[in-house]
């Protein structure tokens, strides 16, 4: 190799090697996570406990008591319509109680990726509309300071007769039972099973000071649940610690032992009794204190 200034045959002196300038650029912002979407949405909720009537896991009462809308979830193996229930009933906290999000974060809040996802949370709307639980349209909304074409979604009762939907009172004929934010602050939406997800309900549903019994064998006919998804489910909440089971036994004097063994259960934090009631009203600070490392 020659060096620069030196003539090469044809006269043509060689240049020196051009170094180009390194331009170093930042890699931009990790990609949003479906848990930060979901804190988001509930910060601009400030809910910390979300109202479910009775009716949407048991309707009726005594000799007429049959299962809620719960059920046909649970029979179409319909996860991904409860997770957008759900949280669809968590954002929708204010008249006129509508959610009005991009289709693209309704499914990231889920845990949709890839091309299929919009096409799978637009059905999951469908069939929850087709139950009677929501109606859905298209809307012009401001979000994050931009105007978007959003998925507008309000729901109706939760007894799937398709009436406007009101807060309830509490009232005698029209109870509830609460779920926590924690139920998404702390991932238990991401790690729970589906029998555990709708075992949860049915829990918080039942339970009461000194905790609530719940035969397996029952479950089909109280709440659609067969033996074996009641029992995996209560196991699962059981397993990680949301949920303590006591044995008692029973008088029964038609038996040769003379009682019969039953067991009783009792939620844990968050979801029993106690740290429900502390969690009432609404406020933006409480939802951010809720926000703990999720569970892997």
């Amino acid at each position: 190799m020659l060096p620069a200034g030196e003539l090469i045959p044809g006269g043509v002196a060689p240049q020196p090697a051009r170094v180009w300038p390194v331009i170093l650029t930042g890699m931009g912002p990790a990609p949003i996570t479906g848990d930060e979407t979901i804190e988001a949405m509930l910060l601009k909720s400030q809910r910390l406990r979300v109202p479910l009537r009775m009716s949407f896991v048991q309707q009726g009462h005594g000799a007429e008591t049959r299962p809620g809308l719960l059920a046909e979830l649970i029979r179409n193996h319909d996860e991904r319509g409860l997770d957008l229930y759900l949280l669809m009933m968590a954002v929708a906290t204010a008249e006129p109680f509508k959610a009005q999000y991009e289709a693209a974060t309704w499914a990231r809040a889920v845990g949709l990726q890839g091309a299929g996802a919009l096409t799978t949370v637009s059905r999951a709307w469908s069939r929850l509309a087709g139950l009677g639980l929501i109606e859905r349209g298209r809307a012009l909304a401001k979000i994050e300071g931009e105007w978007r074409r959003v998925a507008s979604v309000a729901p109706l009762s939760e007894d799937g007769l398709r009436q406007p939907y009101h807060r309830p009172p509490g009232t005698p004929d029209d109870r509830y039972f609460a779920l926590p934010v924690e139920y998404w602050l702390n991932g238990w939406h991401r790690r729970l099973p589906f029998a555990a997800k709708a075992l949860l309900l049915v829990s918080l549903s039942l339970d009461r000071t000194g905790g609530f019994t719940l035969p397996a064998e029952r479950a089909k006919d109280w709440y659609g649940v067969s033996e074996d998804t009641a029992e995996r489910g209560l196991n699962k909440l059981r397993e990680v610690g949301l949920l303590d089971r006591h044995p008692e036994l029973k008088k029964a004097p038609l038996l040769r032992e003379g009682y019969v063994r039953i067991y009783r259960y009792a939620l844990k934090t968050p979801f029993d009794k106690a740290s429900l009631s502390r969690r009432r009203g609404r406020t933006r600070e409480g939802v951010r204190s809720s926000a703990v490392t999720p569970p892997s």
